[in-house]
């Protein structure tokens, strides 16, 4: 069903999707270049059988597979939340990541095959051309290896579309090739950054706040937001904490036990209004004596008290049906309760309220049981069902995606280093939400679990890349410096295509549904950001450190 949650779905997938096919159309472009030279009437280009579309799947596929299978263990972890709308989205989500992965894999490589057997791989190869014309190889080594060599680019590539293209991908490069540069040169500069984001996002993940009420998913400004602003206001509140009360409820200490327990929960901050079948005793009493003050009580006796609700069932108009039984016997304590009042679970106003129920009403005689309930209680529940969840759906994408990751590469330093990124990610995204007072709720709490399984990806991508450059007989610093400029391009448009695809969120009316936009978007940033600056640093380090031990120079 559409709800709350799942409104977001088709943002999600279409934002996600789109990055598999990003790497694979990336490396097929380097692909098409860079590829062995065929018949002279193929104007260089290599032939169908050994094409650039199977080449680009043997190198990237498995990086792509492992991008998917890691995203689709992230979203699928919300399957076991104890909160079935965060189920269901997470159902959905996996199920759509899958299907975008397989396609990714299975339909967009075939496309190309067969637009190369139309002969339309000119045009494509043409496009590609921009990142031939840096002279650079995608590989650092490239030229090391048999069969490899630069196509010269087409005359075509005079044209001002490409030209528009040449020049922003060779900016690109150039900036990414900065950007390498300067991290491997100064590894310093990054860890200094990273403890400074590490300490900020600590202070901001205590002042993390999470809010379970249903009228923020409202906008401040829209009608229905100022309409419960103001019976809040104007009623003491939109939402009731009912008190369910069993015995005999006409018993003249039972009515004063109420009468106690209603004046001081009136006292409670966040409540407001106490109505019961004490007011209307009272009320009764006041008329039947010509409104004397000095009448406003409770009577002395059982009797007088059954029969002023007799006189009171008469009117029809106190609404006694409502706050006491027909048999007498349950009776109800209706606390009007601010709507605002559950944004912080566990918060003091619903345990002073136990408090008083507690040593008002429980154990005096005549009152056989006595139960606390309403809307404000079940905001209570679910919002600590929000915060397990979320950990509980981090803890489990976290253990998915390194068991993956691990079965993968085989290494567990490599996945240690792989996973340094996603856990800055995760953590400076509860430091923005403190800092900033955006809460947890119902949509905020997918973000964590989102970010591991789709942040992860970048890590997996310029993993990948650096261990082929390193297999093709670069040394470390060389291998990360060409990883950063070519799969950097990657990474770069992928997180800024998933990010753009989220801040479409931003022009929601729902509050909810625009943070957590924000939330992916700044996550996707992060993550990138650590692919290409934090795991570098690690990579290098970690096989420099390799080499040493080895003694190689």
């Amino acid at each position: 069903p559409v709800n709350q949650i799942s409104a977001v779905l088709p943002v999600v997938l279409l934002s996600t999707g789109s990055a598999y096919g990003i790497h694979m159309m990336h490396r097929y472009y380097e692909e098409l270049h860079f590829g062995r030279p065929g018949d002279a009437r193929d104007a260089g280009y290599v032939p169908v059988a050994d094409g650039a579309a199977p080449r680009a799947v043997r190198s990237v596929g498995l990086a792509i597979v492992m991008a998917g299978v890691t995203t689709v263990a992230g979203f699928g972890s919300n399957v076991f939340s104890s909160i079935a709308r965060m189920r269901e989205f997470g159902l959905l989500a996996a199920m759509g990541v899958a299907c975008a992965l397989l396609i990714s894999l299975t339909f967009l490589p075939a496309v190309l095959v067969l637009l190369e057997r139309r002969g339309a791989r000119a045009g494509v190869a043409r496009a590609a051309g921009a990142l031939g014309s840096l002279g650079v190889r995608p590989d650092a080594s490239a030229g090391q290896r048999s069969g490899r060599h630069t196509a010269t680019p087409s005359p075509n590539h005079n044209s001002k579309a490409l030209a528009a293209n040449r020049t922003a991908s060779e900016q690109s490069s150039k900036l990414l090739a900065n950007l390498g540069a300067a991290v491997l040169r100064r590894p310093a500069v990054v860890a200094v950054a990273v403890a400074l984001l590490v300490a900020w996002s600590a202070v901001g993940l205590v002042r993390l706040q999470v809010d379970s009420d249903f009228a923020s998913f409202f906008d401040a400004r829209s009608v229905t937001r100022r309409d419960f602003d103001l019976i809040r206001r104007e009623f003491g509140g939109v939402d009731t904490v009912q008190i369910i009360i069993e015995g005999d409820i006409l018993e003249p200490a039972v009515l004063r036990a109420m009468e106690t327990a209603s004046l001081e929960l009136q006292q409670v901050p966040g409540l407001g209004r106490v109505f019961s079948v004490v007011d209307v005793v009272k009320q009764v009493s006041l008329a039947l004596h010509d409104n004397d003050p000095a009448w406003n009580r409770i009577p002395d006796t059982r009797d007088e008290a059954a029969q002023y609700l007799l006189l009171a069932s008469f009117s029809g108009d106190l609404g006694l049906e409502r706050m006491l039984s027909l048999d007498q016997t349950q009776a109800r304590i209706q606390v009007m309760a601010d709507s605002t009042m559950n944004a912080k679970a566990g918060g003091g106003t619903l345990d002073q309220a136990r408090d008083i129920v507690g040593r008002r009403l429980a154990g005096v005689p005549g009152i056989d049981r006595v139960d606390i309930t309403g809307l404000p209680l079940l905001g209570e529940a679910m919002g600590k069902q929000i915060v397990s969840s979320q950990f509980e759906s981090l803890a489990l994408a976290a253990v998915s995606v390194l068991a993956i990751i691990y079965l993968s590469l085989g290494r567990s330093w490599s996945t240690a280093l792989c996973m340094a990124p996603i856990a800055l990610t995760v953590l400076a995204n509860f430091g923005l939400m403190g800092w900033t007072g955006l809460p947890v709720n119902l949509v905020t709490a997918l973000v964590s679990s989102i970010a591991v399984g789709m942040g992860i990806d970048y890590s997996v991508h310029v993993y990948t890349r650096y261990t082929q450059n390193l297999a093709a007989g670069a040394a470390p610093r060389q291998a990360m410096l060409s990883t950063i400029v070519y799969t950097g391009q990657a990474v770069v448009v992928n997180a800024v295509s998933v990010a753009a695809g989220f801040i479409v969120t931003l022009t929601s009316k729902f509050p909810p549904v625009r943070q957590f936009g924000a939330l992916i978007s700044f996550t996707m940033a992060v993550s990138a950001l650590g692919a290409l600056t934090l795991l570098p640093v690690l990579l290098v380090a970690a096989s420099e450190r390799s080499m040493r031990k080895e003694g190689q120079p």
